[in-house]
């Protein structure tokens, strides 16, 4: 709303979101921030291309895949999906009617993450986001399971390291040249 006039129906007319960008933040966070007089130290290692970086490798396994599908599937909000889709499709809608292009994308995840995906959930999130492409013209680009990333492009089992991210940084600018 603050940098794009994107209405959200349930938020009130007042809404200090609306109006504040700390508000956004927990209030233990905003705590700590004020204490460091707002400077988030976390923020000034943010890269001017957007990435934080890490720098230790992160255990990639089956076993910690296995337990990062976990950790996603307890968020879960299924009881919530009919609320989700009717939001995602007020967004792009808003979105559409801005004159804005809409693509979404499913970045890839390394194997040892994607073979413990409830495939019942991913079929439901393709469905649902190839209905909105149809529905308002939106292209969609899936590499979740994409073959040209190996276990070396991953920092984790769901995150891309630089050298992953820079491939699909390619990858995604060839592919919007064809579009």
């Amino acid at each position: 709303l603050q940098h794009f006039g994107i209405k959200y129906y349930q938020l009130n007319t007042f809404q200090l979101n609306n109006y504040s960008a700390m508000s956004v933040y927990q209030p233990l966070h905003c705590l700590k921030l004020a204490a460091n007089n707002f400077v988030d130290v976390d923020a000034k290692k943010i890269l001017l291309n957007g990435y934080l970086p890490k720098y230790s490798q992160e255990l990639i396994s089956d076993s910690s895949g296995n337990a990062r599908v976990n950790v996603h599937n307890r968020e879960n909000f299924l009881y919530r999906r009919n609320e989700i889709e009717k939001d995602l499709d007020d967004f792009v809608y808003q979105l559409k009617e801005k004159k804005i292009q809409i693509i979404f994308l499913t970045t890839p995840v390394n194997s040892s993450y994607s073979k413990f995906c409830d495939s019942k959930v991913m079929y439901n999130n393709k469905k649902i986001i190839n209905a909105l492409c149809n529905k308002y013209h939106c292209v969609y680009l899936d590499f979740f399971n994409d073959n040209r990333f190996r276990k070396e492009d991953f920092f984790d089992n769901d995150h891309l390291k630089n050298t992953g991210a820079t491939k699909l940084s390619m990858i995604l600018n060839d592919t919007l040249r064809k579009i």
